[in-house]
C-alpha cells in the first residue's frame, strides 16, 4: 500500500496494528514514561504509538491535540488554508496468515477530517507584552492566508484573541462560531511548542510612555523623531512661525489661541506626567463652548493638526461615540494623542444619565486609570487613561465643582463670531498650509525626549505644562533667530475667566428674563388688568413681575403659597431656541441666582419637577440689583405687595 497523504477526503487508511486512542501510552526515545499524557510526551509521540504514517503525513501542517479519548485535534492544513477539526478513526480488519495457517485481527488508523472551523490559517504570529502591565489578555499580530484571491493575505492585530476572531467573522471566515476560539488557540499553541511565535516587548498604541523610568515611543506612532529637532531647516521653521502668527491674529480673544497652541504640543506626555508623579502632576481638559461660528472646532482641528492627525477621523469624534462609560474609556485607551470630542452639550443636561460619565472623566483627568472591568467574568484589567481631550459644545460644561476645577473652560460669546467672508478665509488658509502644524507637534516630541528631565523631575523642581510649552516655543524662534512675540506668554486662566464668564451669564440671563416679564406683560395687561390700570405701560418693573406671577404669564416661572420662585427647564429651551449659551440646566441657574436651589419642587397640586428655587426677596434683587430693606421673618419683599390687586 502506497503511504497515503492528508487531504479533505475522510478515512485515509495508515497501517498501526494493535494500537487506538484508548489505549495510548506516552513514549520518548522508545521508553515508556507514563500511562497517561503527561507535560513529558510531545504530541508526535503520541500520535507515533498510532502508527509513524500520520506524523509524516502532518508534518507538512500545524496542528495539535485537543482530546485524549476520543482523540481529536485542529489541523492549520497548509493547501486548503483552513483550520479544520479532525480525528483518529481506527477500523479493525481481519487478516489471514497462509504460511503458518493462523487469523488475527489488525487495526488500520487514518485521519478523519470532519469539520471546517476557520477558512484561513496563521502563517506569522507575534505576541506583544505590555511593558506597562495595563492588558490581562495577551495581544497578537496575525499575518493569514486563505483561498479568497481577494484577501488571500492579510494582517490582523494587535488585537486580542477575541477581537481577530470578530474580525475574521467581518471577513466572512468563521464556519463554526462555537469552536472559533478554540481552534485559534490551539493553532498558536502548537506554533508556541514550535519556537514559530515571536515576542515583542512593546507598547501597541500610539503616543509617549514611561517604561523603566524613561520615555518612549509606541507603535505607529506618526512622530518624525528619527533624528533630533535641530533637524528642521530654518526656513521650515520660519514658515511655520509665520503661520503662528497668522493664526493669531485671525482669533478675536489674543489668549486663546496661544492656550491650544501650548496645550497641543504637551498634551501627548500627559499619561507620563500621571505615571510618573501619581497623580499629583496633570493636564487640565480643554472645554470650548458658546455660540457658534466662533472657531471652536476649529481649533480642535489645530490641535489634531500638530500631531498630524488633521484628517484622521478616530481623533475628532461626536459625543454620542463616548456618551457611556464603556465607550469613553475605549476612546481614552486608544493614544496619548489628543482626542477631540465635538457637540458635547448633553453632558450638562439635568438628567443623571451621565452624572456617573462625568465622575469618570474627573478621575481620568487626574489618574492613569479611567475604569476597570472584568474580562470574560473572571480576569480584573484597567482601562488607561491616555490621552487628555478637548470638549466643544454650545451648552456650558457641567456644573460639579471638581468637573470645573480640572478643565480649562472656554466661553465664546456672540462678539467673537464670525462672518461668512471670514470663515471662508481662515479656511482657506488653513487647508492651505495645516500640514505645516505638524512641524511643531515634531519638534515638542523631539525636544522633550532629549530633555525628559523636564517632565521627569521630582515634585519640588518639576514645571508645569504651560511652562514646558513655552521653551519648545522659544527654542524654535531661537534657532531661527527671531524674537518671540508676547502672545507666547498669554493663557486662558480658567479660574479668572470662570469668574469673568459668571459675570456675562448673570448679565444675559438677567436680561432675558426682564425682556420675557415686559413681553408678557405688554401683551396681556389691557385684557387681564381692571380699568383703573389702564395706563399699566407706565408700571415700574416690580409690578410688571407680580402681574405675570398672579396670572402665570410665563411657563417656566411660577410661584407658590410659600412666596418661592420656580423656575422650570422650560427655561433652559427657550434659551437654546434663542442660541443663548452659557446657560445649560437649571443647576447652572440654581448657581447664578444667590439664595436659589436646584431639586424637586411640587408644581401644583399633584406635580412633582426638578427646579431651581428660592425665595421671591431673591430673585427681585437679582433682576433689578436694588438692595431692599427685608425682613428676615418676612416672605414677600416691600416691591411686592399683595393689596396692589385687591
Amino acid at each position: 500500500m502506497s503511504e497515503p497523504q492528508l487531504s479533505l477526503s475522510p478515512n485515509k487508511e495508515n497501517n498501526s496494528e494493535n494500537n487506538n486512542g484508548s489505549s495510548l501510552l506516552g513514549k520518548s526515545g522508545g521508553k515508556i514514561i507514563s500511562e497517561e499524557p503527561s507535560s513529558l510526551v510531545t504530541k508526535t509521540d503520541l500520535l507515533s504509538q498510532l502508527g509513524p504514517g500520520l506524523t509524516e503525513q502532518l508534518s507538512s501542517h500545524t496542528w495539535e491535540i485537543i482530546n485524549y479519548n476520543p482523540l481529536e485535534l485542529y489541523i492549520a492544513h497548509r493547501e486548503h488554508k483552513q483550520i479544520i477539526l479532525a480525528s483518529i478513526k481506527s477500523n479493525k480488519i481481519r487478516k489471514q496468515d497462509d504460511y503458518y495457517n493462523l487469523s488475527y485481527t489488525s487495526e488500520i488508523n487514518s485521519i478523519n477530517l470532519s469539520k471546517i472551523i476557520i477558512g484561513a490559517i496563521p502563517i506569522e504570529i507575534s505576541r506583544h507584552e505590555d511593558p506597562l502591565g495595563l492588558s490581562a489578555a495577551n495581544k497578537y499580530t496575525i499575518k493569514f492566508g486563505t483561498q479568497i484571491e481577494t484577501q488571500n493575505i492579510f494582517t490582523l492585530g494587535p488585537s486580542s484573541l477575541d477581537e481577530i476572531i470578530q474580525e475574521l467573522h467581518n471577513r466572512t471566515l468563521i464556519l463554526d462560531h462555537t469552536k472559533a476560539v478554540e481552534a485559534l488557540s490551539a493553532i498558536i499553541l502548537s506554533m508556541e511548542k514550535d519556537n514559530k511565535v515571536h515576542t515583542k516587548k512593546d507598547i501597541i498604541t500610539p503616543g509617549h510612555y514611561l517604561v523603566d523610568n524613561k520615555i518612549i515611543i509606541g507603535c505607529n506612532n506618526n512622530i518624525t523623531n528619527d533624528n533630533n529637532q535641530s533637524n528642521f531647516s530654518k526656513e521650515q521653521i520660519t514658515n511655520f512661525l509665520e503661520l503662528l502668527e497668522l493664526l493669531q491674529q485671525k482669533f478675536k480673544n489674543n489668549k486663546v489661541f496661544p492656550t491650544i497652541v501650548k496645550w497641543s504640543c504637551i498634551a501627548p506626555f500627559v499619561y507620563v506626567m500621571k505615571q510618573k508623579n501619581n497623580n499629583k502632576t496633570w493636564i487640565p481638559w480643554l472645554y470650548l463652548y458658546g455660540s457658534s461660528r466662533t472657531g471652536k472646532t476649529t481649533l480642535g482641528d489645530i490641535s489634531c493638526a500638530i500631531q498630524g492627525n488633521y484628517l484622521d477621523e478616530k481623533y475628532k469624534i461626536p459625543f454620542t461615540n463616548v456618551d457611556t462609560v464603556a465607550k469613553l474609556g475605549e476612546a481614552l485607551s486608544k493614544s496619548t494623542f489628543p482626542l477631540v470630542i465635538n457637540e458635547s452639550g448633553a453632558l450638562s443636561d439635568d438628567s443623571k444619565y451621565y452624572k456617573n460619565l462625568i465622575e469618570m472623566i474627573k478621575t481620568a483627568i487626574e489618574g492613569p486609570i479611567a475604569r476597570s472591568k472584568f474580562v470574560h467574568k473572571t480576569i480584573y484589567t484597567a482601562i488607561p487613561s491616555f490621552c487628555a481631550c478637548i470638549f466643544t459644545s454650545n451648552s456650558a460644561p457641567p456644573s460639579d465643582i471638581g468637573f470645573r476645577r480640572r478643565i480649562i473652560s472656554i466661553l465664546f460669546t456672540q462678539k467673537d463670531e464670525y462672518t461668512l467672508e471670514e470663515i471662508t478665509e481662515f479656511e482657506k488658509l488653513l487647508n492651505h498650509r495645516v500640514s505645516e502644524l505638524k512641524i511643531l507637534g515634531d519638534f515638542a516630541s523631539n525636544y522633550i525626549l532629549e530633555h525628559q528631565d523636564l517632565i521627569l523631575l521630582d515634585d519640588k523642581n518639576r514645571k508645569d505644562w504651560d511652562e514646558i510649552a513655552k521653551l519648545v516655543l522659544y527654542e524654535m524662534y531661537k534657532i531661527v533667530e527671531i524674537k518671540p512675540p508676547e502672545w507666547i506668554e498669554y493663557k486662558i486662566d480658567s479660574e479668572i475667566q470662570f469668574q469673568e464668564n459668571k459675570e456675562d451669564i448673570e448679565l444675559v440671563l438677567r436680561n432675558f428674563l426682564i425682556t420675557k416679564i415686559n413681553e408678557a406683560y405688554c401683551k396681556y395687561y389691557k385684557s387681564i388688568a381692571d380699568s383703573k390700570y389702564i395706563d399699566g405701560i407706565n408700571q415700574p418693573f416690580d409690578f410688571r413681575l407680580n402681574f405675570c406671577l398672579k396670572h402665570n404669564l410665563i411657563p417656566f416661572i411660577n410661584e407658590n403659597s410659600n412666596a418661592e420662585i420656580i423656575i422650570t427647564s422650560d427655561l433652559i429651551q427657550e434659551l437654546k431656541n434663542l442660541r443663548i449659551y452659557g446657560v445649560s440646566s437649571l443647576q447652572e441657574v440654581s448657581n447664578i441666582i444667590d439664595g436659589f436651589e436646584y431639586g424637586q419642587k411640587k408644581l401644583g397640586k399633584n406635580r412633582n419637577v426638578k427646579a431651581a428655587f428660592g425665595s421671591r426677596i431673591q430673585f427681585s434683587k437679582f433682576l433689578i440689583f436694588e438692595e431692599e430693606e427685608c425682613k428676615n421673618d418676612n416672605k414677600t419683599c416691600s416691591l411686592f405687595t399683595d393689596n396692589e390687586f385687591s
